[in-house]
Protein backbone atom coordinates (compact mmCIF):
# COMPACT_ATOMS: atom_id res chain seq x y z
CA UNK A 1 0.00 0.00 0.00
CA UNK A 2 1.03 3.65 -0.91
CA UNK A 3 1.54 6.29 0.72
CA UNK A 4 0.76 9.70 -0.18
CA UNK A 5 3.66 12.07 -0.18
CA UNK A 6 2.91 15.88 0.92
CA UNK A 7 5.26 18.47 -0.54
CA UNK A 8 5.61 22.52 -0.11
CA UNK A 9 7.14 24.85 -2.77
CA UNK A 10 8.81 28.50 -2.99
CA UNK A 11 10.27 30.63 -5.48
CA UNK A 12 13.13 32.05 -4.89
CA UNK A 13 14.40 35.41 -6.77
CA UNK A 14 17.94 34.95 -7.69
CA UNK A 15 19.11 38.00 -9.41
CA UNK A 16 20.84 38.59 -12.42
CA UNK A 17 23.84 36.84 -12.27
CA UNK A 18 25.21 34.02 -9.94
CA UNK A 19 27.61 34.56 -7.30
CA UNK A 20 29.02 33.05 -3.78
CA UNK A 21 26.24 34.71 -1.89
CA UNK A 22 23.81 32.80 -4.09
CA UNK A 23 25.85 29.68 -3.31
CA UNK A 24 25.69 30.03 0.02
CA UNK A 25 21.74 30.90 -0.18
CA UNK A 26 21.23 27.66 -1.97
CA UNK A 27 23.14 25.59 0.55
CA UNK A 28 21.56 26.73 3.32
CA UNK A 29 18.00 26.08 1.89
CA UNK A 30 19.11 22.10 0.60
CA UNK A 31 20.17 22.12 4.34
CA UNK A 32 16.87 22.68 5.11
CA UNK A 33 15.55 20.50 2.99
CA UNK A 34 14.89 22.21 0.01
CA UNK A 35 15.67 21.03 -3.63
CA UNK A 36 15.64 23.35 -6.88
CA UNK A 37 13.40 21.83 -9.14
CA UNK A 38 13.15 24.61 -11.77
CA UNK A 39 14.71 27.79 -12.67
CA UNK A 40 12.95 30.24 -14.73
CA UNK A 41 14.13 33.58 -16.34
CA UNK A 42 12.11 36.72 -16.10
CA UNK A 43 13.05 38.87 -19.68
CA UNK A 44 10.69 41.50 -18.43
CA UNK A 45 12.09 41.95 -15.12
CA UNK A 46 15.72 40.81 -16.12
CA UNK A 47 15.58 38.11 -13.22
CA UNK A 48 16.35 34.28 -12.46
CA UNK A 49 13.76 32.43 -9.98
CA UNK A 50 14.65 29.25 -8.65
CA UNK A 51 11.59 26.78 -7.75
CA UNK A 52 12.15 24.90 -4.78
CA UNK A 53 10.28 22.00 -3.13
CA UNK A 54 10.52 19.98 0.44
CA UNK A 55 8.82 17.17 1.92
CA UNK A 56 6.58 18.60 4.87
CA UNK A 57 6.99 17.56 8.01
CA UNK A 58 4.37 17.16 10.56
CA UNK A 59 1.49 15.95 7.98
CA UNK A 60 0.13 12.52 8.67
CA UNK A 61 0.96 10.52 5.93
CA UNK A 62 -2.67 8.87 4.54
CA UNK A 63 -2.76 5.50 2.44
CA UNK A 64 -3.65 5.70 -0.81
CA UNK A 65 -6.65 3.98 -1.16
CA UNK A 66 -6.25 0.84 -3.12
CA UNK A 67 -7.33 0.16 -5.92
CA UNK A 68 -10.31 -1.13 -7.43
CA UNK A 69 -10.42 -4.86 -8.66
CA UNK A 70 -12.90 -5.14 -11.92
CA UNK A 71 -14.88 -8.87 -10.95
CA UNK A 72 -15.52 -9.36 -14.54
CA UNK A 73 -11.98 -10.71 -15.98
CA UNK A 74 -11.88 -9.78 -19.77
CA UNK A 75 -10.15 -12.05 -22.31
CA UNK A 76 -7.04 -11.38 -24.18
CA UNK A 77 -7.21 -10.42 -27.59
CA UNK A 78 -4.42 -12.85 -29.11
CA UNK A 79 -5.68 -15.85 -27.21
CA UNK A 80 -8.41 -15.24 -25.65
CA UNK A 81 -7.67 -17.04 -22.55
CA UNK A 82 -9.32 -14.76 -19.27
CA UNK A 83 -6.72 -12.27 -18.08
CA UNK A 84 -5.78 -11.72 -14.52
CA UNK A 85 -5.59 -8.09 -12.74
CA UNK A 86 -2.00 -7.40 -11.51
CA UNK A 87 -2.76 -5.13 -8.66
CA UNK A 88 0.69 -4.05 -7.95
CA UNK A 89 0.77 -2.78 -12.01
CA UNK A 90 -3.11 -2.47 -11.76
CA UNK A 91 -3.13 -3.52 -15.18
CA UNK A 92 -4.46 -7.19 -16.65
CA UNK A 93 -1.42 -9.82 -17.49
CA UNK A 94 -2.17 -12.74 -19.51
CA UNK A 95 -0.51 -16.03 -18.23
CA UNK A 96 -1.11 -17.74 -21.33
CA UNK A 97 0.45 -15.37 -23.55
CA UNK A 98 3.37 -14.45 -20.36
CA UNK A 99 2.65 -10.55 -21.40
CA UNK A 100 0.43 -7.35 -20.94
CA UNK A 101 -2.14 -7.17 -24.02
Amino acid sequence: MGYSRKWEYKIETVGVTFGNWQTDKMNKMGEEGWEAVGLFFSSEKSQVYILLKREKFGVIMVPSPPSPQPTVAPMCPTCGQPLTFVQQYGRWYCYNCKKYP
